[in-house]
């Protein structure tokens, strides 16, 4: 016969008083600005992410392809004078 190793009925006691401590009006006080933060933290997982940064070589590696440098030009200034 196995023994128990803890107090299962003080653990159900602690489980239903728990929920009820959430009731309380200065808990939801509390409880309210962590929820906005999770909330914000997962509509920020589900915007849609930039396309991948393809200038480096590491990426010309990984895909096993020819690195090719990006083309970008200086931009020109006009010589008025």
């Amino acid at each position: 016969m196995s023994r128990r190793r803890s107090n299962h009925r003080l653990k159900n006691a602690m489980f239903l008083a728990a929920f009820a401590s959430l009731r309380s009006p200065g808990v939801q006080d509390l409880l309210r600005p962590q929820t906005r933060r999770r909330q914000e933290t997962q509509r920020r997982a589900h915007l849609p992410r930039p396309p991948p940064d393809r200038s480096h070589p590491g990426h010309a590696l990984r895909e096993q392809q020819p690195y090719r440098p990006p083309t970008t030009t200086a931009p020109q200034l006009n010589k008025a004078a």
